[in-house]
């Protein structure tokens, strides 16, 4: 697991060796769009950026296949641990939820949700400095 504690003030992810190539260039893009980038919800500016890129880089400029695949298991690795909380737990209710109304795709609609958020909860974690329990 990485580190879980905050960086400081004036961190530079560019220069940390333990931020992986992917990371570095997920957050280059957003900040480009001024650290307000939303995977799931995107803006006019956000799509237009997206658009200038090649298709398999849009793709993981919006979305986390890991957090897709792994979810809160991948948010404790990333150091997130309240986010992973409160989405297993939020997991756990949709995954009743779909069963009791006969649609267990529920679950998959908050995977995805998760899978886009990541890029953005990892980005305010690690150069925000900022990590809250709110999704």
């Amino acid at each position: 697991m990485t580190n879980t504690t905050l960086p400081e003030e004036n961190y530079d992810y560019q220069q940390d060796p333990k931020v992986k190539e992917k990371w570095k260039k997920r957050f280059a893009f957003v900040d480009k769009l001024g650290g307000k980038y939303n995977g799931f919800l995107q803006t006019k500016e956000s799509r237009e950026e997206l658009k200038k890129l090649p298709i398999w880089p849009r793709i993981t400029m919006q979305m986390s296949f890991l957090a897709f695949l792994f979810g809160p298991i991948y948010l404790l690795i990333l150091g997130l641990w309240k986010k992973a909380i409160v989405c297993f737990l939020i997991s756990c209710v949709v995954a009743i939820i779909g069963l009791m109304i006969h649609f267990r795709f529920l679950s998959f609609f908050f995977n995805m949700y998760v899978a886009c958020q990541t890029i953005l909860w990892y980005y305010e974690f690690k150069v925000k400095n900022k990590h809250t329990w709110s999704l």
